[in-house]
């Protein structure tokens, strides 16, 4: 969790400043390193399973012109490469979701237990009848 807050630019002195929101709130973020370094591979591993044993990620390569739109609530990790005189730039645009029917989907999916992908089947849970006399 982190705390919430905005940045704003001070023209008096060049500089953003980073300004807490009152009353406290806080922001989940995602907790999974999906680079970890050497040393931290083992603990990220073993604390996300699931993110390192599933899906394989897509990778794309945009060229000058290309446009990557990525849904709402999709992870995404951006790496850049500079050109030959050394420069890059990015423009990213972000929209306020609407909060319908479709983060209501994704709200259930993320509470919903999911015991391994390996094993995608849930477990036979066996009731016993007490009004049985068989």
């Amino acid at each position: 969790m982190y705390p919430a807050a905005q940045y704003s630019y001070s023209h008096d002195i060049g500089e953003f400043t980073l300004e807490l929101e009152k009353p406290d709130r806080y922001v989940p973020w995602c907790s999974v390193d999906p680079y970890p370094s050497l040393e931290d591979r083992d603990k990220q591993l073993s604390n996300f399973p699931l993110y390192f044993d599933g899906p394989k990620p897509f990778r794309c390569t945009l060229n000058p012109g290309d446009i990557l739109y990525l849904p709402s609530m999709w992870f995404h990790h951006v790496r850049q490469s500079p050109d030959s005189r050394g420069r890059t730039i990015a423009v990213n645009y972000w929209y306020d979701m609407q909060f319908d029917i479709k983060y209501a989907y994704f709200n259930f999916l993320q509470s919903i237990h999911c015991l391994s992908i390996k094993t995608p089947t849930l477990p036979v849970t066996v009731h016993e009848d007490s009004d049985s006399d068989a």
